[in-house]
């Protein structure tokens, strides 16, 4: 969906918001509420009934704001810490190896062999993932199943 890649703009350029936005009880402004109903029409669109689609717009909207945490967290580490992820994670890393971790628990050896993760890993992830959620929100509609 459109709205979710721009809801994820939208906190990649103000990381702060998604801090006020997530939550239970979310500020109920019209640009919220208007963004709420962009979100449950599109899922109405597809055949759902509004109450199913309120439901799958709080998941849909969840996965965006937990990924959006997750850069959010990273720039409060990096002020903490005044590392850059790059450096945190090679710090890490050494120490991983110094203790023989990688030996024990290959994946660690295997996905830490290239580049370390950052903020654009974190993106990437997010378009990879994003796709994948969409499709299991809609999937009972595209064949007909009810779970």
């Amino acid at each position: 969906m459109h709205l979710a890649r721009m809801e994820w703009a939208v906190y990649g350029d103000h990381p702060w918001l998604v801090t006020v936005l997530t939550s239970t009880r979310p500020p109920l402004t019209p640009v919220v509420l208007d963004i709420a109903r962009a979100y449950v029409d599109a899922f109405v669109a597809m055949g759902m009934d509004r109450a199913v689609a309120l439901g799958r717009y709080v998941a849909l909207n969840s996965y965006v704001q937990g990924m959006a945490m997750l850069v959010a967290a990273e720039q409060r580490e990096r002020t903490r810490t005044q590392k850059s992820p790059e450096s945190w994670w090679s710090e890490e890393m050494s120490r991983l190896n110094r203790t023989g971790a990688p030996a024990h628990s290959r994946w660690i050896a295997e996905v830490s062999a290239g580049d370390v993760p950052d903020s654009a890993d974190i993106s990437n992830w997010f378009q990879d993932g994003l796709g994948l959620f969409i499709a299991g929100l809609t999937e009972d509609v595209a064949s007909g199943r009810s779970w």
